[in-house]
């Protein structure tokens, strides 16, 4: 199955198809969070950002590449097909380009190579992939390990939180927007 809704019953809107079309194929476990936010984003006049296209991705990838010559994580990619990044009161997963919210030009989303060109020039950092951050820690992939950590700004040596997957991380993000602290 190629993870495509093919017929979206006609009441769907763009958003519902969005979603329908990932929970077709593989339900990612932070999907309910993920219409939480949606829902509580709506109450304000706000929305999650559109869904990355392949196109994005695919550019994403090779930007990732060239710069760091490195793969990005699946489980982040499969994210941002779903929602091309999140930034919430607070909490931010980087986004696959730089782009401006929707109905605020002057504000942008963050962006996944432009944040580690910054981020990882430091040497020491060059095991890490920062993927967001909240007000407090940084969310990273840490290649030797394949892990998806959540660590402190300062000191960046504490580790609060250490996950196999990225849609872990995302579920921690995600509660973390919630202010569903585990």
């Amino acid at each position: 199955m190629s993870g495509q809704v093919e017929n979206p019953p006609p009441s769907t809107t763009r958003e519902q198809a969005r979603i329908l079309s990932i929970t077709s194929s593989a339900e990612p476990i932070y999907l309910d969070l993920l219409k939480q936010l949606e829902a509580e984003q709506r109450k304000y006049g706000d929305a999650l950002p559109p869904a990355a296209t392949e196109i994005q991705i695919a550019e994403l990838q090779q930007a990732a590449q060239r710069e760091f010559a490195l793969d990005l994580p699946q489980g982040y990619l499969a994210f941002l097909r779903l929602s091309n990044g999140l930034e919430w009161d607070g909490v931010c997963i980087f986004s696959s380009s730089k782009t401006t919210y929707a109905g605020h030009p002057e504000r942008t989303f963050f962006d996944l190579v432009e944040h580690n060109i910054y981020f990882r020039d430091p040497l020491d950092m060059r095991d890490y992939l920062l993927l967001g951050s909240d007000d407090m820690d940084v969310y990273v992939y840490h290649l030797p390990t394949g892990m998806f950590e959540v660590r402190d700004r300062v000191p960046f040596d504490n580790l609060y939180a250490s996950f196999k997957t990225f849609d872990e991380l995302a579920v921690h993000a995600l509660k973390r927007s919630l202010k569903l602290h585990e």
